[in-house]
């Protein structure tokens, strides 16, 4: 309803930007909302025979087998490879307290991306699966084209960087700002 009190002169004066305003800014929501980037489905997943099948194939009908990498590993190995892995190149390892970490070569996911780690005791030595390194890995270390990826902690890397006279450089924190105290009620 209108009001009574506002006269026709007045009320013809009003202005009309804010209803642009307003439908200037729906409109913006509505181009924003129609360029929101939606994730695309994930690729198929081939079952491991269509993949073997697929492997099988060879470029322009030649009769020669694919080569492949005998040392290695499947998707999971198991605790009897690595262990014959790890007894195989031991003398390579880097410990500390009695324990090391191994990343192995994967063949699925051609990276290195099985980690270990392996405690010595009196008892005997123990291998347990890890999500991830806790170690630096060491790069062009090792035995040449070897399935296995040594590591070492942070305390042995600045010791082995200062042996080699590569000093990192310090960083220096940047000074704080005095403190502001707002006693205004």
């Amino acid at each position: 309803m209108a009001d009574p009190n506002v006269s026709a002169s007045a009320r013809a004066s009003l202005s009309q930007v804010p209803s642009w305003i307003l439908i200037g800014f729906g409109l913006g929501a509505l181009t924003v909302w129609g360029f929101l980037s939606r994730p695309e489905p994930p690729p198929p997943v081939t079952p491991p025979a269509a993949v073997a099948d697929a492997s099988a194939a060879t470029p322009l009908g030649s009769s020669a087998t694919p080569r492949r990498n005998p040392a290695a590993l499947t998707d999971r190995p198991s605790l009897q490879v690595v262990e014959a892995l790890f007894e195989q190149h031991r003398a390579w390892a880097f410990w500390d307290n009695g324990a090391t970490q191994i990343a192995l070569w994967n063949g699925a996911t051609g990276a290195f991306t099985d980690f270990f780690e392996i405690r010595r005791t009196e008892e005997g030595t123990y291998y347990r699966t890890l999500d991830a390194l806790t170690w630096w890995p060491i790069e062009y270390y090792g035995p040449d084209n070897a399935p296995i990826r040594f590591t070492e902690t942070n305390v042995m890397r600045l010791a082995r960087y200062r042996a080699a006279g590569i000093v990192p450089e310090e960083r220096k924190l940047p000074p704080l700002p005095p403190p502001h105290f707002d006693l205004a009620p």
